[in-house]
């Protein structure tokens, strides 16, 4: 989940996103989807072209919703409902690596799960608005080692909601 740091913006801020789309298969047959965003305009800095930058990006693996892109993280639960949608399938995880920032680059969001600015419960909070059930986010570095090289993200369904 390489990500722009969310929630310094309002949603008025963000493009509009088109909808959900199959945008082709992995080579190991996965489905890849996309959401491009559907109108022209400059977010935190960077100008998207309506119709052709993409906004959030993710694989469809059997046992959950691999996020590979995502400018705001509080845009993943819908597009997890559009691949929901398109696939006639439920989504019950959806996992991704969030990134830290290179030195003079904006934050992203590995920046603030170090700093404690994210907020898991309220991530889950929006998962259920838009998904139903009850849902749980776990956090853990990918490499205890190496904090530089980012944080697992896993956000799963409460089996039984």
């Amino acid at each position: 989940m390489r990500q722009a740091a969310q929630g310094l913006y309002s949603v008025t801020d963000a493009p509009r996103l088109g909808p959900v789309q199959q945008a082709g298969v992995t080579l190991s047959g996965h489905p890849e989807f996309t959401q491009l965003v559907s109108e022209s305009k400059t977010f935190q800095g960077r100008h998207f072209t309506g119709g052709m930058d993409e906004w959030t990006a993710g694989v469809l693996y059997p046992d959950h919703l691999g996020i590979a892109f995502t400018e705001r993280l509080a845009d993943v639960p819908l597009f997890t409902g559009g691949v929901q949608q398109l696939t006639a399938r439920q989504i019950p995880s959806v996992r991704g690596t969030a990134s830290v920032a290179g030195v003079g680059d904006p934050p992203l969001l590995g920046d603030w799960i170090r700093t404690g600015q994210f907020q898991p419960d309220r991530l889950a909070l929006r998962f259920e608005q838009v998904l139903g059930g009850s849902w749980r986010v776990v956090v853990s570095l990918k490499d205890a080692n190496n904090p530089a090289s980012g944080y697992w993200v896993q956000i799963e369904r409460i089996p039984g909601t």
